[in-house]
């Protein structure tokens, strides 16, 4: 059975971009769902560290939105995690995201 870490960004227009990391094995599916007719994107990462690949799996969901939101005038202002952390607990993800300059609320089950 694939294991699943659900990821809600939220962005200043009050949409939610969802996103879903699957762990496969030694592989890991990145499912981006874009509003609003779920546009999707799906990266796949190959590694054997699973902790290393959930991390490089987090960055280039958060990358690919933020890529989004600046191509489309927003700006990602929240991440949550509405079913607990699989892969990435609270303070991974923050860690991840000042690697990319960001400062952002991250929450898990909406606390």
């Amino acid at each position: 059975m694939d294991k699943i870490q659900e990821i809600e960004f939220k962005l200043d227009n009050k949409t939610v971009v969802l996103c879903h990391l699957i762990e496969r094995g030694y592989v890991f599916d990145v499912d981006i769902i874009y509003p609003p007719h779920g546009q999707w994107v799906t990266k796949t990462l190959h590694e054997k560290a699973i902790k290393l690949v959930a991390d490089r799996a987090f960055e280039a969901a958060v990358a690919d939105v933020l890529s989004y939101t600046a191509a489309n005038g927003h700006a990602l202002i929240e991440i949550d995690n509405p079913c607990n952390t699989e892969f990435l607990q609270k303070q991974d993800q923050i860690a991840v995201l000042q690697t990319l300059g960001q400062s952002l609320p991250v929450k898990v089950n909406g606390l």
